[in-house]
Formats: structure tokens, C-alpha cells, sequence
């Protein structure tokens, strides 16, 4: 039997209407830990060409604003003082502007700024400290230390709050970053060289970092100059194919990697952990464990090509 409607296509014509691209004329606090200061400047002087995200993108942030709002009620009711929720916060001489989730208080003691972030549970695990952050692979993530230090800075916080929330299973993780001058004054100047920038009509050069340009909203403007006079047109259908193969298959095999990795950090945890046990028992775990030696190596001088391949449209 024939379904009489399709309901799935209409809920996503009805969510493609909801997807703006919205004037940008500071400096946000939630973008300022965007590793490309190019990528922030064109935000500011070409937002109209801006690249819309996709429907499934605007499902992923529906569902963010729903955990918000469902996280904001779970810690009141574990009996903290959720207050000045969504208060606009600025700082006019570097033009930086941001929206602050609430802050957190205690049986009326000091207010902290805190943000709701969601991830999914692959990340949520494996982010403990604001370092795993700021280091990430996953550039989005490393704007979140950035976003929290400005808003202890237009609060004069000794420190703010991440709420981490595990999109699978909805667990809370808390992660407290300590206020830091040092980093806030490097988001100061960065904020700084975007102004003149964008006041100068000029961009700053390129990252050389393809992860992030291959997500990049801003890769139809920015793109063109990358490829330069002498670049070497090879048309060979079946090259592309297989360049189009990689892309499909690392698709596929990025959740796999990141397990992968997650299990490498865990082995290395437990290296540290157990060095020296060589019989014990851990709960139900049994393990035994000797010193093994292994003989020295040198690898020999060389060199080899380097490559990596970003997708142009």
C-alpha cells in the first residue's frame, strides 16, 4: 500500500525555510577561537554570500537548543540558581559581542557564566579537560575555551562553566575553566587585527589546515586564489573517482578512527596505571603483567611526498 504522504519531506521543506544568513557586524565570542582569522573577516565583510547550512545541519542545531533549554531546567532542579539567561554581553572597544547561556549560582554565593555544549558521545568522552578542547582535531570544539574565557573577562569571573552534554544517553559532564588572562589577551588582539582588517578592506592569508577548509562556509569566495596560474589541470576521470572513493570511505571510517584513538588514550592510561603490577585482581579483571625488553632500531634517512587533497567546487 502506498503511504498517502510523504511526511518526512515536508517536515524538511518546512525546516529549509527556517535557515537565514544573518548580518554579522562584530566580533562574536563564540567564533573568536576559530583557528582562520580570514574565515572570521569574511563573516564580517561577506556575510551576504555566505553559504547557508543544510537542512540536516539546521536538525543538529534544533536538537541543541532543545538540550539547552532541558539542561538549564535539570541543574534547577538540582537546586542551583539558573539567572540572567541569554544576556547580551559586549565588550565596544575590540567590537566583541556575545549571548550567554545563564549564569550558575549556589544558596545565593557568586555567579559563574556557563554554556550548554552538546557533542556526540564518541567526543563527549573524550573531553576532560579544557586542553582536549583546545587542542582538538575538531575545530568547533576549540572555540568553546575561547567563547567561556571572554564571557570571565566581561564578567570579571575567576572562572566559567562548560555543561557537556552527551547527546546519546543525555549524561552531564561539568567542566570548569579557570578565568586566563594570557589567552584572553590573545583574543583581544585577535579581535584587534579582524577590526582593522575589515576596516582596511583586506584579508589576512590563508591556514594551511584542509580539515577546516574543507567545512568551510566561505569556500566559494575564498577558494578561487588557491588555484593559481600554474596549477596543473590532469583530467583523469578515473583519478577523481578515487579521490571521490577516499572522501566517501573517510566518511565512513572517521566515527571508526575516533574510537580507534579513544581506545589508544585508554591503553596508554592504563599502561600508567598497572606499570609494576605484575599479579593483581581489579574487580572482575585479572592481571598479571612482566618487564620486556626490546632491542634499539634506527631508521634510515630519507624522504618521502606529502599530499593531501581538498574538494573544490
Amino acid at each position: 500500500m502506498q503511504a498517502p504522504f510523504d511526511v518526512v519531506a515536508a517536515v524538511k521543506a518546512a525546516k529549509a525555510k527556517q535557515i537565514r544568513v544573518t548580518p554579522c557586524a562584530s566580533n562574536r565570542a563564540s567564533e573568536l577561537g576559530h583557528p582562520c582569522e580570514r574565515y572570521l573577516v569574511l563573516c564580517r565583510t561577506c556575510w551576504q554570500q555566505r553559504k547557508p547550512h543544510s537542512v540536516e545541519t539546521e536538525f543538529i542545531f534544533e536538537q541543541g537548543r532543545e538540550i539547552e533549554k532541558q539542561s538549564l531546567r535539570e541543574i534547577e532542579d538540582a537546586g542551583f540558581h539558573v539567572i540572567e539567561q541569554q544576556v547580551t554581553l559586549a565588550i565596544p572597544e575590540f567590537n566583541i559581542t556575545g549571548h550567554l547561556d545563564a549564569k550558575i549560582s549556589q544558596n545565593g554565593g557568586d555567579k559563574y557564566p556557563f554554556e550548554v555544549k552538546s557533542m556526540n558521545e564518541h567526543i563527549w568522552k573524550r573531553v576532560n579537560s579544557v586542553e582536549d578542547l583546545a587542542n582538538s582535531r575538531q575545530h568547533w570544539l576549540r572555540k568553546y575555551p575561547a567563547q567561556i574565557t571572554l564571557y570571565c573577562h566581561m564578567e570579571h569571573a575567576p572562572m566559567g562553566l562548560l555543561y557537556l552534554k552527551n547527546k546519546s544517553n543525555g549524561q552531564p559532564k561539568a567542566l570548569w575553566v579557570d578565568y586566563d588572562l594570557n589567552y584572553a589577551n590573545e583574543l583581544l588582539a585577535k579581535a584587534t587585527r579582524i577590526n582593522n582588517y575589515v576596516a582596511a578592506g583586506t584579508v589576512p592569508e590563508r591556514i594551511d589546515e584542509a580539515v577546516v577548509c574543507e567545512r568551510c562556509d566561505f569556500g566559494h569566495v575564498c577558494n578561487p586564489d588557491i588555484i593559481g596560474a600554474g596549477v596543473e589541470i590532469m583530467d583523469s576521470a578515473e583519478l577523481e573517482a578515487k579521490l571521490d572513493h577516499k572522501a566517501a570511505l573517510e566518511a565512513i571510517v572517521e566515527p571508526v578512527k575516533e574510537a580507534i584513538k579513544e581506545l589508544g588514550d585508554l591503553k596508554d592510561e592504563l599502561r600508567d596505571d598497572l606499570t609494576g603490577k605484575s599479579d593483581a585482581l581489579v574487580g572482575k579483571w585479572h592481571v598479571t603483567g612482566k618487564t620486556v625488553s626490546r632491542k634499539a632500531f634506527s631508521v634510515q634517512a630519507g624522504s618521502y611526498w606529502s599530499w593531501k587533497a581538498i574538494k573544490v567546487e
